[in-house]
């Protein structure tokens, strides 16, 4: 009831803030109803409906991890000080977090629900918003009991990764610490890797990933080099924050380098599963235009054919997803960076000074992870056969 009287009682802008998960949520509802109709008229083909469930999985991981950030947004700064003025302490305040994300994770699934159950003039199904590819339409209708029950995933994924992402000690009080090669970061009493040992851990996820993709599983040897990306984000963005600091840097050149060194363990990771979609896709573009005469891309392992409606529709929930938990990320950042600012502004520093660290920062780190997509999509292993 207070997740629906704060819904109720937001501003537009925080109401906003909730629309990528309601999309999210209502394209993994879809690609879950397809799967129930595909398996409901093909009930012979057990090990391609349990494929087709797999590659569900993706999209939903990343719907769960867009709902924990934010619900980290939505739960931070001034709005924590007020709920915990209002009562809530840390312990209840995970609970809300979670309705608060159940509760726009179902209004989701239940428009697509009734998108679906709802008599329609077009039975070709659906068309994808801004474009002219449509979505398969069940030919005959759904058991409503298994599809309500397959459309909880959502939303239950969804509360457990806000809650999980605002449990008592996720943000405790900040230490200083000290990672490998002496350069300081703010983090936990929790143990907090080092810059150099989640560079050379991630990169050798991703060459075990690469490796185990040509010889043996496409699909396992990406799945590892993803992982490897995200393990090695924070390390990767502490050492480019070092190398830009490197040698006798100016003012600019100095703030911005140790601006990415402080920033690497909040936004590492966001940025490290964006650079893995990234190269997911440039690989499949590249892939798509290396096939002289062919009209689409070749079909997923388990899946027959090429893919279509619903592969777009995965891929779209997949970058859309990733792309606004890293700006969530960083968004974050830029509000925990306004004291410094400030502090800075009140030394007399003048404003093109500011503007121009922030331009090395963004453009330095813009570079690092371009040229970190381009190499994962030329080794990596492409999960298409």
């Amino acid at each position: 009831m207070l997740a629906l009287r704060l819904a109720r009682g937001a501003r537009p802008f925080a109401l906003l803030r909730r629309l990528p998960l309601l999309a999210a949520s209502a394209g993994v509802s879809a690609l879950l109803l397809a799967t129930l109709a595909h398996a409901h008229t093909h009930r012979g083909h057990t090990a391609e409906s349990a494929a087709r469930l797999l590659w569900c999985l993706v999209p939903l991981a990343v719907t769960a991890g867009l709902a924990g950030a934010l619900a980290r947004t939505d739960t931070s700064g001034t709005t924590r000080g007020a709920l915990d003025a209002a009562g809530l302490g840390a312990a209840r305040l995970p609970l809300l977090a979670a309705a608060s994300a159940a509760l726009t994770a179902a209004l989701g699934s239940v428009l697509v629900l009734l998108t679906v159950t709802l008599p329609r003039e077009d039975p070709r199904g659906p068309v994808l918003p801004g474009t002219a590819v449509r979505l398969p339409a069940p030919s005959e209708p759904l058991p409503l009991p298994a599809g309500v029950t397959l459309l909880c995933v959502v939303p239950l994924a969804a509360a457990l990764a806000a809650a999980w992402a605002t449990r008592p000690g996720r943000e405790p009080r900040t230490v200083t610490a000290r990672f490998e090669g002496g350069a300081e970061s703010e983090s936990g009493p929790a143990h907090v890797p080092g810059p150099r040992a989640s560079l050379l851990g991630g990169c050798l996820l991703a060459s075990c990933g690469a490796a185990l993709g040509v010889t043996v599983s496409p699909p396992g040897g990406w799945a590892l080099a993803a992982l490897g990306l995200v393990a090695a984000g924070p390390g990767l963005v502490h050492v480019t924050g070092r190398l830009l600091a490197a040698g006798r840097p100016g003012a600019v050149r100095l703030l911005a380098g140790r601006g990415l060194q402080r920033e690497a363990p909040r936004v590492g990771r966001p940025l490290g599963v964006l650079c893995a979609v990234a190269s997911a896709g440039l690989a499949a573009a590249w892939a798509h235009g290396s096939a002289a005469g062919r009209t689409a891309l070749p079909g997923l392992p388990g899946l027959p054919g090429p893919p279509g409606a619903l592969t777009a529709l995965g891929a779209a929930v997949v970058l859309c997803c990733v792309a606004v938990g890293a700006l969530t990320s960083l968004a974050g950042v830029r509000a925990s960076r306004a004291h410094g600012t400030a502090v800075l502004a009140g030394l007399g520093a003048p404003r093109a000074l500011l503007r121009r660290v922030a331009l090395a920062r963004a453009g330095t780190l813009l570079c690092a992870l371009a040229l970190l997509v381009w190499v994962m999509a030329r080794l990596a292993p492409l999960p298409v056969g």
